[in-house]
């Protein structure tokens, strides 16, 4: 088959959603099939650009969204006529994202579109966190995908909240790759804190800097749990528009001298720091299937996550992790204490980890899309309703 992927994020950003397609191009491009990737144009020396087939397309950055780049939303690109798709696949619903569904209509061919994120979380960006701005922007991703022919997410909790919004297209539930080849544990811990002057157990969040993943409530559960006599240190890897305001707050609960900020990290050089660490959380409320989570499972660290979006598919409370309610800093921090100061329990929860990651190689989530482009390309996807592929429940 020939597939056109369009997403809203280049390659070259540091976003799960840039992970996922780069891991689902490679993944389709083993099986001989032909992908092309339009998105928003790459800065030079960007990875991949050379064995991923891509088209770059002019755009414009957002004020005050710099994740954002604004793409014209019309109009079928020439490259996309010569490439000459059997199926399209959106996965966002931006410019280019309309973008996808344009092109579809004109070129007769048929269309996906898998829901990422949870949107109403991404209204901030436009200025918009607002009751009825969130609302109206679930009604709006509602109304996006009603335009495709068929409809994915990665967790069953943005599945039926899709449903729940008005959309009526098939929805199945098909889980992100994971690079398992590239996450996974290394040996000799010990040597890699040394590597990335970690001295103490550590707690670990890597992933974008921004408002919506909350960050900030991770930094006081730290400083709670540092009052209360557990020496830690905590590491955060990553970049982006909330990192000078995380830098601030850090410096106002006087946790300086135990955080570290070790910027933009990928691939070999983030799996190593990962493995540096000793328990990974995470606080945000905006998470369809974490990326970051699940690719600390697999290098073998217990998670405590929060129990909002899709985080409570993936973190089973007290079998691989541990779930505490967003907002509740002092059970965060209660449960950070026992995890640090429990070595043998890390490694109980952490094996079990392991096990949940090893589900998600690529090779088994680009089967199972690769059997929906099969089934939408030969019309043999229902016209409506609710399907689940192989979920967690």
């Amino acid at each position: 088959m020939r597939i056109a992927f369009f997403s809203d994020f280049s390659l070259a950003q540091v976003t799960g959603i840039s992970d996922v397609i780069r891991t689902l191009m490679q993944g389709l491009k083993e099986r001989g099939h032909a992908v092309c990737l339009f998105a928003p144009s790459e800065p030079a020396g960007t990875p991949d650009l050379e064995t991923l087939e891509h088209v770059a397309l002019p755009s414009i950055g957002v004020p005050g969204a710099p994740t954002f780049r604004f793409p014209l939303p019309f109009g079928v690109p020439q490259a996309l006529r010569d490439f000459r798709p059997d199926v399209l696949h959106t996965h966002t619903f931006g410019s280019i994202g309309f973008r996808a569904v344009w092109s579809a209509k004109r070129l007769h061919a048929p269309l996906v579109g898998t829901e990422h994120t949870l949107p109403a979380e991404y209204a901030h960006y436009f200025h918009l966190d607002y009751v009825w701005a969130r609302n109206a922007l679930k009604r709006f991703a509602a109304r996006y995908y009603q335009k495709c022919d068929a409809v994915t997410a990665p967790s069953h909790a943005v599945a039926e909240e899709l449903r729940s919004d008005g959309v009526t297209k098939p929805i199945r539930v098909i889980e992100n790759p994971l690079e398992t080849g590239i996450f996974r544990p290394l040996p000799d811990s010990a040597g890699l804190k040394k590597q990335w002057g970690i001295t103490k157990t550590a707690v670990l969040s890597f992933g974008r800097l921004a408002k919506e993943k909350n960050i900030g409530e991770l930094l006081e559960a730290f400083a709670l749990l540092r009052k209360n006599g557990t020496d830690a240190e905590l590491v955060i890897i990553g970049s982006g528009p909330a990192e000078r305001d995380l830098r601030a707050q850090v410096a106002t609960l006087k946790i300086g001298d135990a955080t570290r900020f070790l910027g933009t990290r990928r691939g070999e050089e983030l799996s190593q720091a990962v493995n540096a660490t000793d328990v990974f959380a995470i606080t945000s409320r905006s998470e369809n299937q974490s990326m970051t989570t699940l690719q600390a499972m697999a290098c073998g660290l217990p998670v405590i996550g929060v129990n909002c979006g899709g985080l409570p598919e993936y973190i089973r409370d007290g079998e691989n992790g541990f779930i505490v309610e967003s907002g509740d800093t002092h059970a965060l921090a209660t449960r950070l204490a026992g995890l640090l100061s429990d070595a043998a329990q890390r490694k109980t929860l952490g094996e079990r980890g392991r096990q949940m990651a090893a589900e998600h190689a690529p090779e088994r989530i680009v089967e199972r899309m690769e059997e929906l482009y099969s089934s939408i390309v030969k019309n043999d996807v229902p016209k409506s309703g609710f399907a689940r592929l192989e979920g967690h429940k």
